[in-house]
C-alpha cells in the first residue's frame, strides 16, 4: 500500500508546476531588456527565484519586469535624442553656421533619434553626419566666396595697371605749377575786362572753353591784352614771352578745354599740298583777305588783317577759333592735313617773287586799274595838249 501511495503521489499524469519556466522566462526577458538599455536587469538579476508559483503570480513579475524594461529603453533614447541635438548644435557652433543650418541639424537628429528613418537602430550616428555634412557644405561655400572675390580684386589691379592713363609725377607738377603761373598772370593782366573767374564781363567775354589756341594767338600777335576797347584789336608786337603765354594757355585751358594750340614743323610746310591749298584759300578766304593774302578792309570800321607777318601756327589758330569777324572752320570742313597745305600756301605768298615787275604791294587788280588810268590816260591827255599848243603855233 505504501508502494501504491508513492506511486500514485509522483504519478506522471499529474500537471507540471508552471512557476520555474516563468521564472525563467521573466529572468531572460529583463537581461535582454537591460542590454538594450546599456544597464543590468534589476529585478531579473536582484529577485530571488521563486521555488513555487502560481501562474497569477508569474504573470505578475512578468508585467513589472516588462514594465521596468520598457521605462529603461524610453529613458535611453531620449538620452540619445538629447545627445544628438547637442552634438550637432555644438559642431555647427565650432563651424560658425548660420542659425538655419543649426535648426535644420537639430531637427534632423531629433528625426533620426525617434526612429523615423531606416537607419532608426543608430539615430546618434546619422545626427552627426548630416551636422557635419551641413558644416562642410557652409565652409566650401565660404571659401569658394573668398577665392571668388581674390580672383575680382587680382583681375582688376591687372586691368587698372594695363587700361590706366599714362604719365608721371614730374609732368603732373610741371602742368601744375604752369597753370599756377599762368592764373597769376591772367590776375595781373586779363581780369580787369575778363573777371577774375574768366567769366567774362560788360567789357570783355568769357574765356571759358576757349581753348589754348584761342590765347596763344590772340597774345603772340600782341592783340592782348588790350589797352582800350576797340572796334577791332591791331596786330603789335607781344609782351609776354613764349613760356608766359604757354602759362596763360595752360590756366584757360584748365578753365574748361577748347582747341588745343597745332604743333606745325618746317617738314609738314615743305610736304605740303600747294595747289590743294591754294584752291581752299581762294575758295574760304579770299574774299576777306584779298587774293594774295593782304587783307582788305570790312563793315563797321572792321578789316581783315594782312596775313604777311602770320606764322603756320598763327593762321591755323585764326582757322580753329574765328577771331574777330572770321569764321570757324573746324576739322569736318578743313582737316588737319588740309589746313597745314592753306598755311604753306599763305606763306608761299609771302615769299614768291613778282613775276611782272614792281608788284605795287600786290593789292591786286584795282590799285593796278587805277595806276594804268592815271598814269596811261594822264600820259594821252598831256600828249594831246602839247600837240594842239604846236598847232597854234
Amino acid at each position: 500500500m505504501s508502494d501504491m501511495t508513492d506511486t500514485s503521489g509522483t504519478s506522471s499524469d499529474a500537471p507540471p508546476d508552471p512557476a520555474p519556466a516563468a521564472a525563467t522566462s521573466s529572468r531572460d526577458t529583463g537581461r535582454d531588456a537591460g542590454r538594450a538599455a546599456g544597464t543590468a536587469p534589476r529585478d531579473a538579476v536582484t529577485s530571488p527565484e521563486p521555488t513555487r508559483s502560481t501562474p497569477a503570480v508569474a504573470a505578475d513579475a512578468d508585467s513589472a519586469v516588462d514594465a521596468h524594461s520598457v521605462t529603461d529603453v524610453e529613458n535611453a533614447v531620449a538620452s540619445d535624442r538629447v545627445t544628438d541635438v547637442e552634438s550637432a548644435t555644438d559642431a555647427d557652433n565650432e563651424a560658425g553656421s548660420d542659425p538655419a543650418i543649426d535648426a535644420d541639424s537639430a531637427a534632423d537628429a531629433v528625426t533620426a533619434g525617434s526612429g523615423a528613418t531606416p537607419d532608426a537602430g543608430r539615430p546618434g550616428l546619422l545626427g552627426r553626419r548630416r551636422a557635419r555634412r551641413r558644416v562642410s557644405t557652409a565652409r566650401r561655400r565660404r571659401r569658394s566666396s573668398a577665392l571668388v572675390m581674390a580672383l575680382g580684386l587680382l583681375a582688376t589691379g591687372v586691368l587698372w595697371s594695363v587700361l590706366a592713363p599714362g604719365g608721371n609725377a614730374a609732368s603732373t607738377a610741371d602742368s601744375n605749377e604752369a597753370v599756377r603761373q599762368g592764373r597769376a598772370l591772367y590776375l595781373q593782366g586779363c581780369s580787369t575786362c575778363h573777371g577774375l573767374g574768366a567769366q567774362g564781363s560788360n567789357t570783355g567775354p568769357s574765356l571759358i572753353g576757349v581753348g589754348s589756341a584761342a590765347v596763344d594767338f590772340q597774345v603772340s600777335t600782341g592783340r592782348m591784352p588790350l589797352a582800350a576797347p576797340a572796334a577791332q584789336a591791331d596786330r603789335k608786337a607781344p609782351i609776354y614771352s613764349d613760356t608766359q603765354i604757354a602759362q596763360l594757355a595752360a590756366y584757360i585751358d584748365s578753365l574748361g578745354g577748347g582747341p588745343a594750340k597745332p604743333e606745325v614743323n618746317d617738314k609738314q610746310i615743305s610736304d605740303a599740298d600747294l595747289a590743294k591749298g591754294g584752291e581752299l584759300y581762294r575758295a574760304n578766304c579770299a574774299q576777306c583777305h584779298q587774293a594774295v593774302a593782304q587783307g582788305a578792309p570790312l563793315t563797321y570800321g572792321k578789316y581783315a588783317p594782312a596775313l604777311t607777318e602770320s606764322t603756320a601756327t598763327q593762321i591755323i589758330e585764326a582757322m580753329r577759333t574765328g577771331p574777330e569777324s572770321m569764321p570757324v572752320f573746324g576739322d569736318r570742313q578743313i582737316d588737319e592735313k588740309d589746313a597745314v597745305a592753306v598755311a604753306a600756301y599763305v606763306k608761299h605768298l609771302n615769299k614768291a617773287k613778282s613775276p611782272g615787275g614792281f608788284s605795287l604791294g600786290k593789292y591786286g587788280p584795282v590799285p593796278e586799274g587805277l595806276l594804268a588810268m592815271l598814269v596811261g590816260i594822264g600820259g594821252l591827255l598831256a600828249v594831246c595838249l602839247w600837240i594842239g599848243a604846236r598847232q597854234k603855233v
